[in-house]
């Protein structure tokens, strides 16, 4: 090699580690440059137990959460108004703990298909406005970490409605009712929370929380279940809605 060529061969040589150069010192200002003014980003994966990165199911609306929580608190006012709940005197502690016969059929019906109807829309409202989140952000409503969501968030509420089911039926303690339905639900959302949106712990352990405390005052469930399942979605919502959706 003559020294033409040795000279054209370390030119090209340090034209390339200057550019690397350059290029370290650019890159990371011009993306801060480009991320200034914006929101804060989703979070896109996580690493399951096994290592294996797992995509999370981002389309989650804070819109189902706010309306859903609305309809929970309508709901509990016409259980008020239409069902004549009255907390001293309706609910002895017979009728809480040991003698499901004790409370009134009509009662049992009513307060069931109402429950019923609310959960029935609350999903409505959760499914509509999930694809909305999903067609915005350009991906899809249902795939893989739509599939893993789905079923961690399950789990734990089959296990609770399964268990809350043989104490109700089983032994007759029907103040356990709201207490477990509570705090099963917040594990789901503490467990939805590791394939979804991180936030959803904040909610699943303040369900949890909420639910332990109502094992304390059984007659006041009602007030319980307005609160986690109504007022606590209005607020988280809201939070979401502000946090990724609001422009």
């Amino acid at each position: 090699m003559d020294f033409r060529e040795a000279s054209t061969t370390f030119g090209i040589v340090f034209d390339g580690i200057n550019f690397s150069y350059h290029m370290k010192q650019v890159l990371p200002s011009g993306m801060a440059q480009r991320e200034t003014g914006q929101r804060e980003q989703l979070p896109s994966g996580n690493t399951g137990i096994l290592g294996v990165a797992e995509n999370r199911y981002l389309p989650m609306s804070g819109l189902s959460f706010l309306l859903s929580g609305l309809l929970v608190l309508i709901g509990t006012l016409f259980a008020w108004s239409y069902l004549g709940y009255e907390y001293e005197g309706n609910f002895e502690t017979e009728q809480l703990f040991g003698r499901m016969e004790a409370i009134p059929q009509d009662y049992v019906i009513k307060l069931g298909f109402s429950a019923i109807v609310l959960v029935l829309c609350a999903l409505g409202m959760v499914a509509f406005f999930n694809a909305r989140r999903a067609r915005q952000m350009r991906l899809p409503f249902w795939d893989d970490s739509a599939r893993l969501a789905l079923l961690r968030f399950s789990t734990p509420l089959i296990i609770g409605a399964a268990f809350g089911a043989i104490l109700v039926f089983r032994y007759g303690l029907f103040g356990l009712a709201a207490p477990i339905s509570l705090i099963f639900y917040g594990m789901a959302l503490i467990l939805l929370s590791t394939a979804s949106l991180k936030e959803m712990r904040y909610l699943g352990w303040a369900e949890v929380l909420l639910g332990l405390i109502s094992c304390l005052v059984p007659r006041e469930s009602l007030i319980f279940w307005a609160l986690g399942l109504g007022l606590f979605h209005v607020i988280f919502g809201a939070f979401l809605y502000y946090r990724y959706e609001y422009a």
